[in-house]
């Protein structure tokens, strides 16, 4: 789906990159730079953009984001960027991620590997949990191509 993603960028990302870990505990390369590197049209656009910054998870906590939680590596005026992080359980590190790439002057775009929903947790949670549930999984759409419920997979034709 990079022609979707390519859509909400204005052009194909020339750069990939993922949201750092927050956890101290974690080292070494990112868990999402083998992933990556196991998609041949990614691969060579990967580059480690973000390092973690002064704000960190120690100071505003892992789920609330903040423009001080990572800092950009080099100058990306102008650059579009594929942002993906492994797991959306608040989107406070890919809001905080997508953040500090915009402030640098690019463009970019988060793609998210996994969702975590709690349906317990509120009236909210649960709607989008029983959502999800009633909708059969499916590589061959994304949430910018996906058909309306009840068309059949079939995209209006207006839309193409």
């Amino acid at each position: 789906h990079l022609t979707c993603l390519a859509g909400l960028l204005g052009g194909e990302p020339g750069v990939v990159a993922s949201v750092p870990s927050t956890q101290a505990a974690r080292r070494g390369p990112h868990p999402l730079r083998a992933a990556v590197a196991a998609v041949t049209a990614l691969a060579p656009r990967y580059q480690p953009l973000l390092a973690p910054g002064p704000g960190g998870q120690a100071v505003t906590g892992h789920n609330q984001a903040d423009d001080t939680t990572f800092l950009v590596t080099r100058p990306l005026a102008g650059e579009r960027v594929l942002l993906i992080d492994d797991t959306f359980t608040t989107g406070a590190r890919l809001q905080s991620a997508g953040s500090a790439l915009r402030r640098a002057g690019a463009a970019a775009a988060g793609l998210i590997v996994g969702r975590v929903i709690w349906p317990g947790r509120n009236e909210n949670c649960r709607r989008i949990w029983d959502a999800s549930c009633a909708e059969p999984f499916s590589l061959r759409y994304c949430c910018v191509c996906r058909p309306p419920p009840g068309t059949g997979g079939m995209r209006p034709a207006a839309e193409g």
